[in-house]
């Protein structure tokens, strides 16, 4: 019998593993729960301390799995960027949000949020463009001030806030998209 078929059967012997301490077993606990699909370190961080793992082996082992790219938040958080495009649009405040209830830590969203999203205002104006382009086309059929067009940009407006963006961006944008149509806004 050879050195290797030896060891292997000493190890398909469960009594005769050697037992795992507390931070092997947070590691091993948290790499089948990322799986093949990733998670972030908040999601994991919240499986850990549901399995009753403590503070410090949890740093430990986040820290750890970091460096060896089994977490990776950044890569999340671009992901959520590439998804949150056209009709999906949301503004900065929504996104860093959404990033941070997907475990993602705050730093981490900011950080990828304002130096590698598409600009805020583009971000809109995409949206109105994926979104709204009915109501606003239906905007231009009505005079300004008229019941049915103050009616149609609440609406556009208030599905605009819903995704996070302010007051001012809307009501600039949409005047920019109805001017652009060849609307007098003003």
């Amino acid at each position: 019998m050879s050195d290797m078929e030896e060891n292997r059967m000493h190890i398909d012997k469960p009594e005769q593993l050697p037992e795992l301490t507390p931070v092997q077993l947070c590691r091993q606990s948290a790499i089948e729960y990322i799986g093949l699909g990733g998670k972030s370190s908040g999601k994991v961080r919240n499986r850990l301390e549901s399995l009753g793992f403590s503070y410090n082996i949890i740093n430990d082992c986040i820290s750890k799995l970091r460096d060896d790219a089994y977490i990776n938040d950044e890569a999340l958080a671009r992901r959520v960027l590439r998804d949150r495009r056209g009709r999906r649009a949301e503004g900065y405040a929504a996104l860093i949000i959404r990033m941070q209830n997907q475990g993602i830590p705050e730093e981490v969203a900011e950080s990828i949020v304002y130096n590698e999203a598409d600009d805020e205002y583009d971000l809109l104006l995409d949206y109105l463009d994926e979104r709204a382009a009915d109501e606003l086309g239906e905007m231009q059929q009505h005079e300004a001030y008229s019941d049915e067009y103050q009616r149609l940009l609440g609406r556009v407006g208030r599905r605009a806030e819903g995704r996070g963006f302010t007051a001012g961006m809307i009501h600039r944008a949409i005047h920019e998209l109805l001017a652009d149509n060849g609307e007098d806004t003003d």
